[in-house]
């Protein structure tokens, strides 16, 4: 019993119902997409020899890539090389590139822009 409990009142934790947890997952899917859409969102990561192959192959008018660089994080100069090497690819494409992170990119087709934090900053002044 606490020092403060006779004042405020003491609360109990409610523990969730066994099996609710177990119940709303099976309520989630978690079958890949069946339908066609518009745009597909996926990950690649790039390892530690800082191949670039798996996203120019994964890299499509349909498709948003989150780039993961975390393999490269002990190699600065290599990360700074493979993102200079993506950034040509997507400009030959017409798409954007943007770090989310310190080790995650995402890449966009053309047709998807990315709002950055300065963009929306210049649009609030106008």
């Amino acid at each position: 019993m606490g020092m403060f409990d006779g004042i405020f009142g003491k609360r109990q934790v409610e523990a969730a119902p066994e099996g609710k947890l177990e119940k709303e997952m099976d309520n989630v899917d978690n079958n890949p997409v069946q339908e066609s859409a518009d745009y597909y969102i996926i990950r690649v990561n790039i390892g530690p020899e800082g191949n670039t192959k798996p996203v120019t192959r994964a890299m499509a008018p349909d498709k948003i890539i989150f780039t993961n660089l975390s393999a490269l994080s002990k190699n600065p100069e290599k990360a700074n090389e493979v993102v200079k090497v993506l950034k040509g690819m997507v400009g030959k494409h017409g798409g954007s590139i943007a770090m989310v992170s310190p080790e995650l990119l995402v890449i966009t087709p053309p047709k998807v822009g990315i709002r950055r934090e300065k963009q929306a900053e210049e649009e609030k002044k106008e």
